[in-house]
Order: structure tokens, then C-alpha cells, then sequence
């Protein structure tokens, strides 16, 4: 039987139905799938990569961080009130646009920051950008939260999406998990993406299926009739491959040992792994930097120091906005003073870096999606000394609409640098366990934002997004994608990151298709958009970059 043929026989199988039997049949029939296509990879040689898709929920503003305006230095720049990267006169807040210059291109100044590490000291985050691929000026066609979100993963709505292309090849007991957030999964296969919850992503993925929970509710019988079942169908479907793969079915007491593995209590590794990040978010928001948050940071109740998306919401005048930040138990003000309020967080943040730790270190998928929201626990406080007379309780949407310059600055800021030190402590558990070089990490938004000339906000930026991805096998910064110099746009003046024109793509604007396939690419699947060209290839286990220079058109 031809290659072709033995794959229309995996998928007729996959997509049977045999193992739709019991309510529990959506676990074992993942675990059941990964071990049919683990079987179909030692036959064709596949080797997928791990792919991690996190979404950040309602837009942050991204020119503090990856959204990289002046790649060489010399860009032809309009400046803009909103945006800005330094503050060098803290008395007189007086703030512009400053970079950093590493291996050939001049990223924000948050990237000459160093973030802290668990078990004490720092480390520069700018060890990220060895691995990190950054696209600029994406323009996403249409707006709106719900509509841009998924385009970096499904760019055309109801057809397949990366995830579920990915899936679909799985090698992995579950090709494909998420947690908060799918961003429009879909296989072309019908393979299902499961969804880990949010309360505890690890246990709720794997504890209502084991044998000891099935043993204390009494329902031991069932789950071991519906492991019994499971690998009857895995015997059936050998009969009628042509490959007839030992490795798929050694013998029953092997494969059963996938279904019974024990991982421990779940509630304890959830909780160690959640509190290791949590804890690095913890000592970033405590920890000050400089040029943004070395000096106190004074309110003069002006529209620079809008919070919460309401004009009228203004940190009051003669407040350090430093202490609307809490971590390790004190405020980053000069007072440090001690609070008995939970320390400053970001949804999701360290859970979804736990879920993604615990599932590729164990080899449980390869493929795992989800989403970050909002900065959780400002403080508002009226101070008298070292007492506090008043508190209120903020929780700052990324939603950034009237934020004002200051605010946007000051909480973005710490924003990414809190997903960087998880990033770096995530990575490092990935090299640890050999897996970092096929890794693909992938960071988007639901846009980048057009920022406000008054200072008072930015809203939509769906003209110029940006997006971007980290591996082991990319070995140095890259950006890709033109911008123009001079937005075009009245109350958006100045060079934000509206899309322009790239010779590369014969004088079109790069649209988000050509992210995706470039992502496909590395990913070594079909690409959901196979028209729109691909920046990026692979040869010798490393990506190399076909784009050519960034620049700033007039």
C-alpha cells in the first residue's frame, strides 16, 4: 500500500468514531490518537515541533517592547506624545522615544533592563532577542477584539487554523490543549483541542482520567473497560494498516502503562510550578529600573495619569505612581511601604507558563495555546507617614484606551517585564529538558495600538500590528516588515506602525497571512494561508530569516 494510502487509512480511522464510546472517551480518545500518529511518525520519520501560541488579550501597547520602531537607528522618525520609552527628567517628566542597540538593531529601552531570577540576582532580558523573530507593520484587514485576536492563529474564519494543522500530525497522548483561550482551534481531521480550565490547568487535564480518581469515586470498572476498549481499537486499526507497527502495540501491559502513569498530586505540582512564576512577577514588580521607575514618578492629575480607561479616573495629584504597584509584599514607592494586600499579578500569566512547563517537559503535547489579560491589584493609596489611610483596588485593563502617556509607560512596562522573566525561567526549563531547539513560541494580541498625539490613550492599531516568535533554532534577532514614517491618520499622527509597502512582497503592505505562514514553515505543516508568502525557512535545524531589512517609509 502506497504512503498515500496509508495516510487516508490514519485519517478514516481518526476520524471513525470508534472511540466516541463513554463520557471519558474525549481523554482516551487523545491518548488513543497520539499513539496512532506516534506509530505513523516511526513509519514516515516525522518529528513536530512544540509550538506555544499566547495570546494577550485586549491590545497592550507594544512600542515599550517588541513593536520595534526604529530598527536602525537612523529611521526616519516622527515623534508622538504617546510614544515613549524613557523618562530622563523625572522632576519635570520629560520622556521620549530611547533605544537600545544589540546585535544590529536598536530595540526599546526596556531591553537594556535586567529582570530577576529565581534563587536570587538578575539577568539581562535582552538574552531573549537571540531567539526572537519580531514582525512589524502586520496589517490584520479588519477591527475588533474578537476579530483580530485569532487571526494570527485561523487568519480565515472556519478554515483550519495552525494549532489544528499541527494537531492533526500530533506525535503527542494529546495533540493539542488550551487555557482561556483556542484562538478559533480547528483541525482539518476533527481532532479535538481539550481545554485544560483555569483553576488548575495541570490537574484538570489529567486527574479526572486517572485510575486512583476513577478507584475513589468507585468507578474503577469503567476506566478500566474504557482502557481495555481504547487499545482494542488500537489493535484493530494495525490489522488494517500496512505498516503493522510493533512500536504501536507491543503488547497490551506496555501500551496500558500510558493510561496509568502517575504524576503525583496534582494539586502540589500545579501549586509549586504556579508559585515559582508568581513569584518571579512578584520580584519584578518590585524591583526598579532606570529611567522608568528609579525616581518617584509625581501625579499632577493631568490626562498623562489616566487609569482604567476613564478620563475621569486620574491618579491624584501629588501621588507616586509607583505605589499603585505592589510586589513581595511592599509598595515600589519611595515609602516601601508594607501592605497586607496580595501582591501585583497578570491573568493567567503564571498559570499558563505552568501548564506549558509541566506538558512539554512530559511529553503529555506538543501543542498548547492560551491567553493573558489584565494587570490585577493596583493600589491607590492616601498615604500619612508609614499608615494607610485609604486604599482602592485597581485592576488595569489592557484594553488601553484612554491610558494616559505616564500610566501607559509606568504599567506596560512592567508588564513585559514580567512575562520576560517567565519567559527566560520557561525557556530554561525547555533547554533544561533538551526540547528549547524544537520549540516554537509565539506571542501576539489582538492588535498593537494607535497612540493618541494628546497623550491620552491609543486605540486599535489593526493598520500595524505586531507579532512574534522565539525558538532554540533561531540564533539572532531579526525584524521584518516595513512601517511608515507618517501614519496618515489625524488624531493618530507620527510613526506607530502603520503598515507600508515591502519590495519583498512586490510593493503590497505585509499582511497577517505572511506571519502565519512563516510560522507554518518552521513548524513543517501546511501553511492555513498558502498564498501569502512566508518570510522564514529552515535548513540545518535553524531558521533563516529571507526578509529583507526593516525600514521606515516616507
Amino acid at each position: 500500500m502506497s504512503k498515500k494510502s496509508n495516510d487516508l487509512s490514519r485519517r478514516k480511522f481518526l476520524s471513525s468514531g470508534l472511540l466516541a464510546i463513554s463520557p471519558l472517551s474525549t481523554f482516551f480518545s487523545s491518548m488513543v490518537t497520539g499513539m496512532v500518529n506516534q506509530a505513523h511518525a516511526d513509519t514516515t520519520g516525522a518529528d513536530l515541533m512544540n509550538y506555544i501560541h499566547l495570546s494577550m488579550r485586549g491590545g497592550p501597547p507594544r512600542w515599550m517592547f517588541d513593536q520595534v520602531l526604529r530598527p536602525n537607528g537612523n529611521d526616519q522618525f516622527i515623534e508622538n506624545t504617546m510614544l515613549i520609552t524613557k523618562i530622563s527628567n523625572f522632576k519635570n517628566l520629560d520622556a521620549s522615544y530611547e533605544s537600545f542597540k544589540y546585535r544590529g538593531y536598536y530595540f526599546p529601552h526596556l531591553w537594556s533592563f535586567n529582570v530577576p531570577k529565581l534563587g536570587g540576582g538578575y539577568r539581562p532580558i535582552r538574552q531573549l532577542l537571540d531567539n526572537m523573530i519580531s514582525f512589524r507593520g502586520v496589517n490584520l484587514l479588519s477591527d475588533g477584539h474578537g476579530v483580530s485576536r485569532p487571526k494570527y492563529n485561523a487568519p480565515v474564519p472556519g478554515q483550519p487554523s495552525i494549532n489544528g494543522l499541527l494537531a492533526d500530525k500530533s506525535v503527542a497522548p494529546i495533540p493539542a490543549l488550551y487555557q482561556a483561550e483556542d484562538l478559533s482551534f480547528k483541525s482539518k481531521n476533527g481532532v479535538g483541542s481539550f481545554d485544560a480550565g483555569t483553576a488548575n490547568p495541570i490537574r484538570d487535564t489529567l486527574e479526572p482520567f486517572s485510575v486512583e480518581k476513577a478507584l475513589s469515586l468507585g468507578n474503577g470498572d469503567i476506566v478500566e473497560e474504557m482502557i481495555n476498549r481504547s487499545l482494542d481499537s488500537l489493535e484493530k486499526y494495525a490489522e488494517h494498516s500496512s505498516f503493522r507497527t510493533r512500536s504501536l502495540f507491543k503488547d497490551r501491559k506496555n501500551a496500558k502503562k500510558l493510561f496509568l502513569k502517575n504524576f503525583g498530586d496534582l494539586n502540589s505540582v500545579y501549586s509549586n510550578l504556579v508559585n515559582k512564576y508568581e513569584k518571579l512577577i512578584s520580584l519584578t514588580f518590585s524591583t526598579r529600573y532606570q529611567g522608568l521607575s528609579n525616581q518617584a514618578i509625581i501625579s499632577d492629575q493631568s490626562l498623562h495619569f489616566c487609569l482604567l480607561g476613564d478620563d475621569k479616573n486620574r491618579i491624584p495629584k501629588g501621588h507616586d505612581l509607583r505605589d499603585m504597584l505592589v510586589g513581595e509584599g511592599q509598595t515600589l514607592g519611595t515609602q516601601g511601604i508594607n501592605i497586607n494586600f496580595q501582591n501585583t499579578s497578570i491573568q493567567y500569566l503564571a498559570s499558563m507558563m505552568a501548564l506549558t512547563e509541566f506538558v512539554l517537559v512530559n511529553g503529555i503535547s506538543n501543542n498548547v495555546t492560551g491567553a493573558i489579560g489584565s494587570i490585577l491589584g493596583l493600589y491607590g493609596e492616601i498615604f500619612n507617614g508609614s499608615s494607610i489611610q485609604g486604599a482602592r483596588k485597581y485592576n488595569q485593563t489592557t484594553d488601553a484606551h484612554v491610558l494616559g502617556r505616564y500610566s501607559t509607560l509606568f504599567f506596560f512596562s512592567y508588564y513585559y517585564l514580567a512575562f520576560s522573566s517567565c519567559l527566560l525561567e520557561l525557556f530554561d526549563r525547555l533547554k533544561e529538558a533538551g526540547i528549547f531547539n524544537k520549540t516554537l513560541f509565539h506571542l501576539s494580541g489582538d492588535f498593537s495600538r494607535s497612540a493618541r498625539e494628546s497623550g491620552r490613550g491609543s486605540d486599535h492599531g489593526w493598520q500595524g500590528a505586531t507579532t512574534s516568535i522565539f525558538s532554540g533554532m533561531i540564533q539572532e534577532p531579526h525584524v521584518i516588515g516595513n512601517i511608515k514614517v507618517e501614519s496618515g491618520y489625524r488624531d493618530h499622527p507620527g510613526s506607530w506602525g502603520v503598515s507600508a509597502h515591502m519590495d519583498d512582497l512586490s510593493g503590497r503592505e505585509m499582511l497577517v497571512g505572511n506571519t502565519v505562514s512563516s510560522v507554518a514553515s518552521i513548524l513543517g505543516i501546511e501553511s492555513p494561508t498558502p498564498n501569502d508568502q512566508s518570510f522564514l525557512s529552515v535548513k540545518n535545524g535553524k531558521v533563516v530569516n529571507h526578509a529583507s531589512r526593516p525600514k521606515n517609509v516616507a
